[in-house]
Formats: C-alpha cells, sequence, structure tokens
C-alpha cells in the first residue's frame, strides 16, 4: 500500500520498507540479497516483517531529520518505530473516538508532526512537550481532512495545504511557534528517541528474564510434584508389603485355629 526508500546523501542503498494495507512492515534490500541477478532483485529476500498497525494503513512517512524513525497511522492509533535495521515501537498512541486519516512531519522542527482527522480537526503532535498525547488540536475543515502537506512561501512563511473530503483545499499559515525549531531541538529529538530506544530494550529484557523465571519456578513445581509423587508411591508401596505380610500372617493363625478345631472334633467322636 505505501513504500519507502532509503537514501544516503541523496543515493539509494537499495533497502526498502513497504507497509502493506494489513498494517505490516515489510523490509528488504534489492541490492544486498542472496541472488543478485536480475530474477533475485524482482524477488528480493524479506529481511523483516511485523505487525506493525490492525488497520489500513494510511500513512507511512519516514523523519526528515531521524534516518529510519517512521510516522505510520490508520484509524485509530499512531505509531512512531525504528525502521533502520529492525522493528522498536517507540510510541504507541490510545485509541480515539474520531478516526485518523493523515499525517505528516513537520519539514522545519524535528519533534513535531500533524495528524488529519475524520471530522475536520488536525492534531498537533509535539514529542519534547508531550510524548503521551497532542499539544492541542485545531478545526481547519467543515468536512472530514484527505491530505496535508507543508509548503515553503515568500519571506520563508511556511503553509499548510489541506485537502478535504468535500474537494476543497484549505491553505493555511503556519504560526512560527510550530515551524522555527528550537534551540537544540534536533539533537534533543535524538536523545529522545534513544531514551525510547533503551526503554524499550530495557522492557523486552526483563519480560525475557520473567518469562525464564516463571519457567524455572514450574520446573521446580513440577519436580517437586514428582519428587512427592515418588515418595508417596514408595510410602504406599510399603505399606501395601506391611498388608500383604500382616494377610499372610493371618492366614497362617486361621490355617492353625481350624487344624486344631478339627484335631478336637475328631477327638470328640472317639
Amino acid at each position: 500500500r505505501l513504500f519507502h526508500v532509503f537514501t544516503e546523501q541523496g543515493k539509494l542503498t537499495g533497502d526498502a520498507r513497504i507497509m502493506t494495507d494489513e498494517g505490516q512492515v515489510v523490509g528488504f534490500n534489492w541490492v544486498n540479497g542472496l541472488d543478485r541477478s536480475l530474477a533475485g532483485r524482482q524477488n528480493p529476500q524479506v529481511t523483516m516483517k511485523h505487525q506493525l498497525l490492525y488497520h489500513t494503513a494510511l500513512s507511512f512517512a519516514e523523519s526528515p531529520f531521524l534516518p529510519g524513525i517512521f510516522l505510520s497511522v490508520d484509524r485509530s492509533q499512531i505509531v512512531l518505530s525504528d525502521l533502520k535495521t529492525n522493528v522498536i515501537e517507540l510510541f504507541r498512541s490510545s485509541a480515539r473516538p474520531q478516526s485518523v486519516t493523515c499525517a505528516a512531519f513537520s519539514p522545519t522542527r524535528p519533534s513535531v508532526f500533524l495528524v488529519g482527522k475524520e471530522n475536520g480537526e488536525i492534531e498537533v503532535w509535539a514529542l519534547l512537550d508531550k510524548s503521551h498525547e497532542c499539544l492541542f488540536t485545531q478545526s481547519v475543515a467543515s468536512a472530514k481532512v484527505v491530505s496535508i502537506s507543508f509548503g515553503v512561501g515568500h519571506n520563508d512563511k511556511q503553509f499548510l495545504a489541506v485537502g478535504c473530503g468535500d474537494g476543497s483545499l484549505m491553505i493555511y499559515k503556519v504560526p512560527d511557534f510550530m515551524s522555527k525549531p528550537s534551540q537544540d531541538e534536533a539533537e534533543m529529538m535524538k536523545q529522545f528517541i534513544e531514551q525510547q530506544r533503551n526503554f524499550v530494550n530495557q522492557t523486552e529484557e526483563r519480560f525475557k528474564i520473567r518469562a525464564a523465571e516463571a519457567k524455572k519456578s514450574t520446573q521446580e513445581v513440577a519436580g517437586t510434584k514428582t519428587e512427592g509423587e515418588e515418595k508417596e508411591t514408595e510410602e504406599e508401596d510399603i505399606d501395601n508389603e506391611k498388608v500383604d505380610v500382616e494377610l499372610v500372617n493371618f492366614e497362617k493363625e486361621y490355617a492353625r485355629i481350624v487344624k486344631e478345631f478339627e484335631e478336637m472334633e475328631k477327638r470328640n467322636a472317639e
């Protein structure tokens, strides 16, 4: 459905990322695959596949400041992820009542992106100000927002073009606080992404440790149960042996009493 090719200094690297209609992100490289023939490049080896979205993908864009950082949206959620070498989900928004329709990174502020909505509103996100929710929401159209795109006019003024579901085009001047980056914003955004990566990695490690501990605990419980069952079996065997001995002794005693009774009757008869 949507695709992106990586470049370094304006040159293609062969790396590509595709977002399928079902919300899967797929990665491959048509240059460095196992088969470099024409057929191999037409059918490259898939290096990553991950279910990133759960509805139809609507936007899939790479940050203009942070290579490999992608903004993906479906109708209910916004996902920020690192797709450079593998899939690292850095942020996922909560579901919302109004469907999302599109999204775009700011071309001048590394921490800002915009999200269009079905009710004609635009959400403005600034991750360094609020990382868990949008900074504010602005109504820009009476119909649903279909597409949004940034542009630069005279005197380096930034504009936002908004395509609407009723066929109209709205053009807005972007306020300076949304278009002019703060000091060291790019570096601060890099640090934010690195913190998110570390948090995700630490969380995964904790889950692995807990899973290993849970498995070990289950095995210990199973081992203890087995030992207990073996002990119970041994005790049952001993008890059974005792019963067998007592039964033999009882049978011997009963046979002796019967014999004595028969002898007594025989003497009485004589």
